[in-house]
Parts: C-alpha cells; structure tokens; sequence
C-alpha cells in the first residue's frame, strides 16, 4: 500500500473528503461508487464497476455480436474499453476514453453515422474514415458506460442496428440484476 502523506478528520456524520488530486488520479468523478472492504484495522475503498465480473460476458456478447454482423464492436464502462472483438483488442482493449465522447455518452442519445466519418470519438489517433454507431448503457437510471460499433468498408444497415438494440436492451437488463 502507498502511503499520501494526507490526513482527514471523520466528521460528526461519519464523512471523510478524498483528496481532489487523489481522485483525479484515479480518474474518481462525483457521484462514482467506490466499493469498501475491511482488513483487520484498514480500510480500502476501490472504484466500482457495475460491469466488475461481467467482463467476461461482455466479451463473449461483443465476439458473438461481431461475428453476426462482420463490424467491430466495443463495451466500454465511463473510463476505458472494457471489452472489444478480438480483430481490434490490440488497438482499443484498455484505451481511455476521450472526454468528448464521454460528453456525448452523458447526452443518453443513441448516435449514428450514415456517412464515413473521421471525427475521432475514441482515439486520438484514429484517422481513417468510418461508419459508426453508439449509445449509452444506463442502468436504474444510471450512465454506466456504452456499446459501439464501427466499420471501415460497410455502412450501418438495418439488420445492424436491431441486433444492436437487442445486444444493448440485454447487458441492460443482466447489469440490473
């Protein structure tokens, strides 16, 4: 464990601030749950994922998801991509989100390109143009995250966008759970 050198009071509630350079670094934003555990006389509090074990499943829904439609496809929570077709891992697995797409994420809007489109959403180093579609993953009224999906050479089709909804409507409903 690294020691911060910070020392807080408890206040009369119970209440303890966390620094702002401490939850800046660890990317901790208002409103963000943090889970906390008790070892002996330690307390450790750790960011939550309402994705936590079910990375897994996300993986295998975006391979399948991928497979069906022939585009790639991400999960992302509100840092980072959680979970992409395993085409793409080595260039989007893990990758931060750039804060404009999260601004658009926190518009709960579903987005889609009808046209190739090089406006980078994900990465900075994106630059090829492509057809893309997204939309936030909200959860008992919460914005935990999204799906994307993106192709180079082929254009969001009908077929795409109800398989989308359906993968979408179906982390939904097993994040509630």
């Amino acid at each position: 464990m690294k020691a911060t050198g910070v020392v807080r009071k408890i206040d009369h509630l119970g209440r303890i601030v966390i620094p702002k350079e401490i939850r800046k670094n660890l990317k901790i934003r208002d409103g963000e749950n943090l889970e906390i555990f008790v070892e002996e006389d330690t307390i450790l509090l750790k960011k939550s994922s309402s994705f936590g074990n079910l990375e897994r499943f996300a993986q295998t829904l975006v391979e399948i998801l991928s497979s069906l439609l022939g585009k790639n496809i991400f999960i992302t929570d509100m840092h980072e991509i959680l979970a992409c077709n395993s085409r793409i891992s080595g260039s989007y697995l893990k990758k931060e989100l750039l804060p404009s797409y999260i601004s658009l994420l926190e518009k709960r809007e579903t987005f889609i390109t009808s046209t190739p489109s090089t406006v980078s959403v994900i990465s900075k180093e994106d630059s090829a143009p492509y057809y893309y579609m997204f939309a936030p993953i909200v959860v008992q009224g919460d914005l935990i995250g999204s799906i994307f999906l993106f192709s180079e050479d082929a254009s969001i089709q009908e077929k795409d966008k109800m398989m989308f909804q359906f993968a979408l409507k179906f982390l939904e409903k097993n994040l509630e759970e």
